[in-house]
C-alpha cells in the first residue's frame, strides 16, 4: 500500500499565493502534468488536501485558469483543476447595488478578482452562509435573476450544495469547481436578503375597509404583490399581526379577489408560515425570488379582524 507521503511526493500545486493552494500538477514519467477540471469534484479536492497534510471539509474544488495554466503539452493544460485547502480569509465575499446593508448580489473575492454566483440552484441553505458571514443570523431570502443588477466580470460559482452551516462559501460543496466554464450570465447572478426585515413594509390595496386588501410588499424600489400559490390562513396571520390587527381569524383571499396589482410584479410565493412570525419574509418558501415569474392574476389578499377600541 502506497503511504500518503509517497504519494505527496508525485502532487504539487503551483500559481496560488499559498503552498496551500494552486493549480493541481501529477508527476507523470518525470514530468508534471495538469490535471483537468472536467469532473474534478469537492470530494477530489478533500482527498488531494489529504495527502498534502490539509485534512478536513474545509476546502475548495476550482476549475479554469483560477490559478493560471499549465506550461506542458496536455490538453489539460488550458483547463486545469485547482484547489484550496486552507487560507479562506484572503478569499472575501460581499453584498453589491442593494438598497440597505443587508442585501444585495453576491460576490466573491478569488486572486483579486471579483465575481458572482449563478442562482442555479440557489437556495436558502446557501443564502445563510452567506449571511452568516455578513454577521446575521436567523433564515435568509434567497435571491436569483439578478435582481440586484447584474454583474460585469466573472461567473466564480455555480450549482452549491450548502448544508447552510459552512464557515464560508467556499467551503460548499458544488456540482462543477469554482470557475468552471458553464453556460451561466449575470442575469442570473444570485442575491440574499439577510434578516434584517424592517426594511420591508407591507400594505393592503384595494379593499373596502383598511383591514382587507390585496398584499403588497416593498421591495427591489417597488410596491411587489404575492403569488397566491399555497397562500393560507396562516399566512394571512402574519401580514394582519404586520398592521397592527389580530391575528386571530385572518383569512387567507386568493386569485386577485381583491384586483390586480399594477406597480411590481409577484415576487413571494408558495409561502409557509406558520402564523407566528413577526415578518412575512422570514416564513419559508420553495421558491427564490426572481426566479419564476407570476401572474398578477393570481395575487394574494387578506382579510384581518379589525381590532376594536
Amino acid at each position: 500500500m502506497v503511504s500518503l507521503d509517497r504519494m505527496a511526493e508525485r502532487i504539487r500545486l503551483t500559481g496560488g499565493r499559498t503552498e496551500h493552494e494552486g493549480r493541481l500538477e501529477l508527476l507523470t514519467n518525470g514530468q508534471w502534468r495538469s490535471v483537468c477540471e472536467d469532473g474534478w469534484t469537492h470530494q477530489d479536492a478533500k482527498l488531494v488536501c489529504t495527502i498534502l497534510g490539509n485534512p478536513g471539509d474545509a476546502v475548495a474544488a476550482v476549475g479554469r485558469d483560477v490559478f493560471g495554466v499549465g506550461t506542458d503539452s496536455d490538453a489539460c493544460a488550458a483547463n486545469p483543476a485547482g484547489l484550496i485547502c486552507s487560507g479562506f480569509e484572503s478569499y472575501p465575499v460581499r453584498l453589491v447595488n442593494g438598497s440597505h446593508a443587508n442585501e444585495g448580489r453576491v460576490e466573491i473575492q478569488i486572486n483579486g478578482e471579483w465575481g458572482s454566483v449563478c442562482h442555479s440552484n440557489w437556495d436558502v441553505n446557501d443564502a445563510s452562509v452567506v449571511c452568516r458571514m455578513m454577521g446575521y443570523t436567523g433564515r435568509p431570502v434567497p435571491v436569483g435573476q439578478a435582481m440586484f443588477g447584474e454583474g460585469s466580470d466573472q461567473v466564480w460559482a455555480r450549482d452549491l450544495q450548502c448544508i447552510g452551516t459552512e464557515k464560508h462559501l467556499l467551503h460548499c460543496p458544488a456540482l462543477y469547481p469554482a470557475g468552471y466554464r458553464s453556460k451561466c450570465t449575470h442575469n442570473m447572478d444570485a442575491g440574499v436578503i439577510c434578516p434584517n426585515f424592517h426594511y420591508y413594509p407591507i400594505r393592503l390595496q384595494n379593499g373596502s375597509t383598511f383591514a382587507e386588501g390585496r398584499v403588497e410588499i416593498h421591495m427591489f424600489h417597488q410596491w411587489a404583490t404575492i403569488n397566491s400559490l399555497n397562500w393560507d390562513d396562516k399566512d394571512a396571520a402574519v401580514i394582519c399581526r404586520m398592521l397592527g390587527h389580530s391575528s386571530a381569524g385572518a383569512q387567507a383571499v386568493r386569485n386577485a379577489h381583491f384586483g390586480e396589482g399594477t406597480d411590481g410584479a409577484p415576487l413571494l410565493s408558495d409561502l409557509s408560515c406558520t402564523g407566528e412570525e413577526e415578518h412575512i419574509l422570514q416564513c419559508p418558501s420553495s421558491r427564490v425570488i426572481g426566479v419564476t415569474g407570476y401572474p398578477h392574476s393570481q395575487d394574494a389578499g387578506v382579510i384581518c379582524r379589525q381590532c376594536m377600541t
